[in-house]
Parts: C-alpha cells; sequence; structure tokens
C-alpha cells in the first residue's frame, strides 16, 4: 500500500497543478459555443443515443465535426429538449411506486452524466462506446415494463414474449451485420465514412487507411479524394 500511494501522490500533484483539458473543436463542436447552446446540444445527441438503443440501424465509430453540429436553438431543438425533461418528470412520478425503476435508473444516469456533455465538456461529441454501461440501466428499465405487461394476462405475457423474441432477434441480426466493418481499418473507416458521411476525421483517417493498406499505392486516386474531402469539410472551421 505505501508503494501505491508514493506513486500516486506525484501524479496527483501534477494534475492538480496543470492546466484544464482543451478539446479541439473538430472532436467537439460543443467545445466552440456558449455554455447554453452546448447543453442544448448535449440533450440533442441524448436523442441519437436513446434512438440508437431502441434500433441501432447506422453504426460508426466516429460522429466528430462536421458530423453532429451544435444546436442553433430552434423550436423543434427546444421543444426535444422539453419532451426529455417531461419524460424525466414521468420517470420520477413513477418512481415512487417502484423502487426498481428508482434503481435502473439512477444506474442508466450516473454511468451516463460523466460522458454527456451536459456537466462539462468532453473529449467527444458522440461516442457508441459511451452508451455501453448506461444501457445497462435502460435494458433493466424495459425489462421491469415487460414485467408489467406480463402482470396483465396471459394476452399481454404473449405479446412481451414476443416483443422480446423479436428484438434478440433483430439486434442479433444487426450485431452480425456490422461485425465486419472491423475487419480492417480499411472496411471500419469506409463504413464511418458512409455512415457519417460529414466527418472529416471518418475521410482523413479512410484516406490514411488506404494508404497503408495498398504497398503499390495503385489506390492513389481513392486516397486523394477521401483526403480532399476532409479538408473540404474543415474549411469552414
Amino acid at each position: 500500500m505505501t508503494g501505491v500511494q508514493t506513486c500516486a501522490l506525484p501524479i496527483s500533484a501534477v494534475l492538480a497543478t496543470g492546466p484544464a483539458a482543451e478539446f479541439p473543436y473538430t472532436d467537439n463542436p460543443i467545445a466552440g459555443v456558449s455554455v447554453w447552446d452546448g447543453r442544448l446540444t448535449a440533450l440533442q445527441v441524448m436523442w441519437r443515443y436513446l434512438a440508437l438503443f431502441a434500433w441501432p440501424l447506422h453504426l460508426t465509430n466516429d460522429y466528430s465535426y462536421a458530423q453532429i453540429m451544435p444546436a442553433t436553438g430552434s423550436t423543434a431543438e427546444w421543444a426535444g429538449s422539453a419532451l426529455l425533461v417531461a419524460g424525466l418528470a414521468a420517470l420520477l412520478w413513477q418512481v415512487r411506486h417502484r423502487r426498481d425503476v428508482l434503481a435502473f435508473s439512477a444506474l442508466a444516469f450516473v454511468m451516463f452524466l460523466p460522458a454527456s456533455n451536459l456537466p462539462f465538456t468532453t473529449g467527444t461529441i458522440m461516442g457508441e462506446r459511451l452508451l455501453y454501461l448506461p444501457s445497462v440501466g435502460l435494458c433493466g428499465l424495459v425489462a421491469v415494463a415487460l414485467t408489467a405487461f406480463d402482470e396483465q394476462g396471459r394476452a399481454w405475457r404473449v405479446a412481451s414474449l414476443t416483443a422480446v423474441l423479436a428484438l434478440t432477434a433483430a439486434w442479433g441480426v444487426r450485431t452480425w451485420t456490422r461485425n465486419p466493418d472491423w475487419t480492417s481499418d480499411v472496411t471500419l473507416w469506409r463504413s464511418a465514412a458512409a455512415t457519417a458521411p460529414a466527418s472529416a476525421k471518418a475521410h482523413r483517417a479512410l484516406a490514411e487507411a488506404l494508404y497503408d493498406a495498398d504497398p503499390t499505392h495503385a489506390n492513389l486516386d481513392e486516397v486523394i479524394a477521401s483526403a480532399d474531402r476532409a479538408a473540404a469539410l474543415l474549411e469552414a472551421v
């Protein structure tokens, strides 16, 4: 224990005196807007997370500039934020009757909050990997809802079981179709550039992966095209 404490002290001293972390606008556009616009943007991104949890139709390993742009304060954005707050209020009302709802809600919220860009700006505007732990709580809430349906009678029980089987099969197929994207750097970034076509980082990484994958550089035209696309997306920064 003494050795661990000895090693930890210099690290804590360095972190305490070091400057605050800075994140480039191209990784997280929230870093370049006002506090209120940043929080509004973070709330809009929460809808994207919820949509991915419900059905991960489009998956990508990168959402950086300019795939997700900061909120502009439109009526639709404020309405979406109000809807999220209303949903939270409804959940809190339900908590009075179900402690399991409280437990799973708290798990999802606590696990998501540090990466949400709500209390402070992080190094990424959105990342599917950040939903892994919060999804445990969300899955728990789904289980609670299905259990409630199951208690309504045989017809509801059959319907909930059918829904679980259908979702499990659908998500399994989606996982199977996503796996080939991770075969190599080229397949990964080609998928990212297709799913997030406005991400400059995805196009730049694809250009680098293509260049490294072919020692003969016979694909130089495609490399240049991807690099030009990344440069064009960054011109507005």
